[in-house]
């Protein structure tokens, strides 16, 4: 603690010693002819010598820093409640859509791409204020945990996403319910007429029997075009107009449908 003398005078030659930290800025009690009052409430001193009616001596500090605006408070704090939130809401908007064959409904993605544009903007904005304010720069310290809480999330999700675990993940969950139902639909003797149905973790529509095996399309998925999932144990299925196929693994095809 750094301790100063304060000399003095209420104009009667009356010498008066008072102490005090370096950042607080001091004034005698008028009715209290020995003590010191600190305008901090947290910091006093006493009196050795004098009692003066008024205080000239002030440290270097002899004001205190006016409270931060609302906004600066909001802009050097961590992220909380409504940022950390949206981060997180909008890695599942992006593990959901590369989890989909064609990517998920196009006002989801639409929504995503703003949030996060929303978030990089508003995370980046609040990290530079932190970072060149000296008062914001012991809050990126105290709190480093939640300041490097969307970067990890950022960095998880595209390495996910580069590595196409996502589609991988929900497809591998999802096949044994796929080719139960494909069987079925492979096997029967109608070549439509099957009611919209979750298999595993897709929603699926337009369920149908080809040559050879069966194909569904998985619901709102794509923006123009439509994909979903063929099963075909003979090879890639015919080609038709306005359809192609990409292999996953074994019997398994991605269907487009083209507009």
């Amino acid at each position: 603690m750094d301790r100063r003398l304060l000399r003095e005078d209420d104009g009667t030659g009356s010498l008066v010693l008072c102490t005090g930290q370096r950042s607080g800025a001091w004034r005698l009690a008028a009715d209290s002819p020995r003590l010191c009052v600190s305008t901090r409430a947290s910091s006093f001193s006493h009196v050795v010598a004098g009692t003066p009616r008024y205080a000239r001596g002030v440290s270097d500090d002899a004001t205190a820093q006016p409270p931060l605006p609302e906004l600066t408070r909001i802009l050097i704090g961590p992220p909380g409640k409504v940022l950390l939130p949206l981060v997180v809401l909008l890695a599942l908007i992006i593990l959901n859509h590369w989890s989909l064959p064609g990517g998920g409904p196009f006002p989801l993605v639409l929504t995503g791409l703003l949030l996060g544009l929303a978030t990089v903007v508003v995370w980046t904005a609040r990290f530079l204020v932190g970072l060149l304010r000296s008062d914001g720069r012991a809050g990126l310290r105290r709190h480093w945990l939640r300041w490097a809480c969307a970067p990890v999330i950022g960095v998880a999700v595209v390495g996910l996403v580069y590595t196409d675990l996502p589609f991988a993940a929900r497809f591998a969950f999802s096949e044994a319910s796929l080719e139960q139902l494909a069987r079925t639909v492979a096997s029967g003797d109608e070549a439509g007429g099957h009611d919209d149905q979750w298999a595993g973790l897709y929603p699926l529509t337009s369920i149908e029997r080809i040559e050879g095996g069966a194909r569904f399309l998985v619901s709102d998925t794509g923006f123009l075009d439509r994909y979903g999932f063929a099963w075909s144990p003979g090879g890639e299925p015919p080609d038709e107009s306005h359809t192609g196929y990409t292999h996953i693994r074994g019997p398994w095809y991605v269907w487009e449908s083209r507009f």
